[in-house]
């Protein structure tokens, strides 16, 4: 018979696991937190402000979740028994990120290793395709790690003290190196110095093959990276004046990033608008709703959101718009106005709908009097999106098939000489649901008076 220990070696491999995602989120986090300082400087208005606060409260929430995920995970890991190792919550983990200086990019296959008190060689290896490298398994005590940049050879060091308060150590270090390979271009206005934004731009290599056509970001940014060596042309479009230009950038060994600028005189300036949906209770996509772009009276662009639970408009004149969304499950409308600037041409906004937990539900029970008598040929009404009528049989029982609901249903019953009582719930969780109703009042009583 098999014994139920296991070997170190995938536990070990579990919790580096999941020192990768906390560092992820953590970077996410700090993502988030940048939105809302951003939003602090740019926003017009509350409501602007508040849809942000929506969106980083949505994802912080699907973090929260993740982290009892992962809390979960490393107990189960930190409680194996794997025969015989020393127990897991005495090893300590090393990591390193690294990244280019210049581009923020994370940098692969740069050499990483790490060295015990004695300079003995405990561990080495690469970064990965996202600049990470980590070791694990170490006992407590002072390590030096050596990061160094294989392709320029250029090297930097830092000390990990790994002890009871501190089992995990994870340094972010950046090289001046230009070893990723790829292209940026920046496109601005000539006059006015800003960016211009929807600028075609077609990458070609030397026999002329379109390799992918892409319009710049709101920052006036185009970047390709993963390039090989050749020689290659940006051809620049403006789609409102449709000037072309055109640049040629060579990468080689000497010179694997390389940086373009260019700029249209009297360019019209342009905007996109973005629009997300979502449900209001999770956060998630929600496709299918109609999307209406106005200016005064005139429609500019619609259609309905994607499986994403987003739209993008066609590009649009830097003014003032309505957005208009509707929910044709719910018959729901909501407007947005939206100000497309110089300053801010591509404009984000995430609106959230109340949406069905079950879209249809069964209703079944029984209805009696306050004594408990079954009452036959009692009127019940259910309420949900809409409205079913039946009576109960011989037994006091009913049944009622497919209401249309979203979130909540009410049921009430009346019977001749009975008052109705009226049953509310609330977030139905499953198709199939069993109400019974007791109608506790009295028979009506009536007085005659000479």
């Amino acid at each position: 018979m098999k014994s139920g220990k296991i070997s170190c070696l995938p536990i070990n491999n579990i919790i580096e696991s999941i020192a990768l995602e906390e560092t992820a989120l953590s970077h996410i986090l700090n993502a988030e937190g940048e939105k809302i300082q951003k939003a602090l400087e740019k926003a017009t208005s509350i409501d602007e402000l508040l849809r942000v606060n929506g969106s980083v409260q949505c994802t912080i929430t699907d973090i929260t979740h993740l982290e009892c995920i992962l809390y979960d995970k490393l107990k189960l890991a930190i409680n194996a028994d794997c025969g015989g190792c020393p127990p897991i919550i005495n090893k300590g983990l090393v990591g390193v990120f690294v990244y280019s200086c210049k581009t923020k990019f994370p940098l692969s296959n740069v050499s990483v290793k790490v060295y015990d008190q004695s300079s003995t060689l405990v561990g080495s290896g690469v970064t990965d395709a996202n600049g990470i490298y980590f070791l694990g398994n170490l006992n407590n005590g002072v390590y030096t790690v050596v990061v160094k940049e294989i392709t320029t050879g250029k090297e930097q060091s830092f000390t990990a003290t790994i002890d009871e308060t501190q089992k995990i150590v994870f340094k972010q270090i950046c090289f001046e190196s230009q070893t990723i390979s790829g292209i940026s271009l920046y496109v601005y206005e000539c006059q006015k110095k800003i960016p211009l934004s929807n600028i075609l731009v077609k990458l070609f290599d030397s026999s002329n093959n379109l390799i992918e056509q892409k319009t710049t970001d709101e920052t006036g940014k185009y970047i390709k990276l993963g390039l090989p060596h050749d020689i290659y042309k940006l051809q620049m479009t403006n789609l409102t004046t449709s000037e072309v230009k055109e640049q040629f950038a060579e990468i080689n060994e000497n010179n694997k990033y390389v940086e373009k600028q260019e700029c249209f005189s009297n360019a019209t300036l342009l905007g996109v608008i973005t629009v997300k949906t979502t449900i209001c209770a999770n956060c998630k996509p929600l496709a299918g709703i109609k999307v209406t772009i106005t200016k005064g009276a005139n429609v500019v662009d619609y259609g309905v959101t994607d499986a994403n639970g987003q739209f993008k408009s066609q590009l649009l004149p830097l003014e003032t718009y309505k957005v208009i969304l509707f929910d044709t499950l719910t018959q729901v409308e909501q407007v947005r106005t939206v100000t497309l600037t110089q300053n801010n041409p591509n404009v984000s906004i995430e609106v959230c709908f109340t949406r069905c937990y079950n879209d249809y539900v069964n209703i079944k029970g029984i209805v009696t009097d306050c004594y408990g008598n079954r009452l036959c040929n009692a009127l019940v009404t259910a309420n949900g999106l809409d409205k079913r009528q039946t009576r109960t049989n011989d037994c006091g029982q009913y049944e009622i098939n497919n209401l249309k609901v979203c979130n909540q249903f009410t049921v009430y019953a009346e019977c001749k000489n009975q008052r109705s009582s009226v049953y509310v719930e609330n977030n139905p969780v499953n198709k199939n649901y069993v109400c019974n109703i007791k109608i506790k009042l009295h028979s009506y009583s009536f007085g005659l008076s000479i």
